[in-house]
């Protein structure tokens, strides 16, 4: 039985098990730009981040001969090209239904008045599980 290519093994771990851990390339790669931007004190866009990871798989395998090297190579060129078709798309789709809304601002948290467990409640009264409690005063009551 063949083992799997370096191409096929690339191609199953960034389209499943990566994707479910760190979410799209685009988002996890700029989340890592930003943190770039912070040592290096220039702009770093995702897709430098995308290249520069295959530099670094590249001067590995430059010191010493890995295959997990060649996959993580295969890997990191592939997440390139979604960073680019995402960034793309993302762009096609603001220019034909616009910007995304910014989403609102949830309620401020609170302490629960019975267990001072925080909680999205209204101050002064008690929390669902309190609620749901058996033997807990009737809060609705009030």
């Amino acid at each position: 039985m063949k083992s799997e290519s370096i191409l096929q093994e690339a191609q199953r771990i960034v389209h499943s098990e990566r994707g479910a851990d760190y979410g799209h390339p685009l988002d996890d790669f700029a989340k890592t730009a930003k943190l770039w931007q912070v040592v290096l004190n220039t702009s770093v866009t995702p897709e430098q981040v995308a290249l520069c990871m295959c530099m670094v798989k590249i001067s590995r395998e430059l010191n010493r001969h890995k295959r997990d090297n060649l996959t993580d190579l295969c890997g990191y060129a592939e997440t390139y090209m979604m960073v680019k078709e995402e960034r793309d798309r993302r762009e096609i789709a603001v220019q034909t239904f616009g910007p995304l809304e910014e989403p609102t601002a949830p309620a401020p948290s609170s302490l629960c008045d019975t267990c001072r467990h925080v909680s999205r409640i209204v101050a002064g009264t008690p929390c669902r599980p309190c609620l749901d409690t058996p033997g807990r005063p009737n809060w609705e009551a009030k």
